[in-house]
This record gives structure tokens, sequence and C-alpha cells, in this order.
């Protein structure tokens, strides 16, 4: 007879580094384009800008939108798509909500230069359409 061993270090989920995370998150990004948007703290509110800002939206080689942020310190902000980042990730790392917030978070201030914000899962369909 088999004993079956439960519980065994092996089988716990193994939590990324912040290099990991990123590097994951970075390949996501590759091949989009990101647009210049005119400051406003409003999601629907969708107007290019003909010049830089600190308002961008990037969208993937396909044209979804992944990512909406803005470096303003007077109105800090990132959005994320759960089924462009969030989704994604959680499954390559087996993350909890709080725990990806937490990478995300990081991410945002290193890579993005977005401080002092919390990220926010926003896949609303009057935003951007959520693919089924």
């Amino acid at each position: 007879m088999n004993k079956v061993k439960l519980n065994t270090i092996e089988h716990l989920p193994t939590i990324p580094s912040q290099e990991e995370f990123n590097k994951a998150f970075n390949k996501i990004l590759e091949g989009s384009t990101q647009r210049y948007l005119l400051h406003n703290p409003d999601p629907n509110y969708q107007l290019d800008s003909k010049e830089k800002s600190s308002r961008i939206r990037v969208f993937d080689k396909n044209d979804n939108w992944i990512i909406d942020y803005d470096s303003d310190p007077k109105n800090p902000h990132f959005w994320y798509s759960y089924h462009r980042v969030s989704r994604i990730l959680s499954e390559k790392f087996s993350l909890h909500y709080e725990e990806m917030q937490a990478f995300l978070k990081c991410l945002c201030e290193t890579q993005f230069n977005v401080k002092d914000t919390l990220p926010k899962l926003c896949d609303v369909t009057w935003f951007y359409p959520v693919e089924t």
C-alpha cells in the first residue's frame, strides 16, 4: 500500500520575485502601442492628445486595452485589465488579489513612475468591451 504525503513543501505555490513578476508583466506589453490622452480623471474620457502627456493608455498588438496610467502627482492612477493582466499573471504565479496588488504597486512606482496610488482592476464594458 502506497502512503500519500499531503501538505509537502514541493506542492506549495512559489511566490515570484518582483523581478520575475515584472518580466512576466513586460512580456504582456510586448508589441503594444501607447496613446497619450488629454488629462482627465474620468476613465470614460478618451480623447487622444497630439502632444505628450502624463496620461497614457496602452493597447496590445490587437488594439485591446491593457493599462491606463497617469504619472502626474496631482492625479496619479494605474488601471489595468482583468483579462489581459490580472488573469494571466494570477494563473502564471497562482497569486491572490492582495499579492497581485503588492507586485503591481511596486511595478507602478519603479517602471511607470506612478506614486501614491493603488492599482485598480478596471474592465467595465462601457469603458472597453471584454472579450468572451
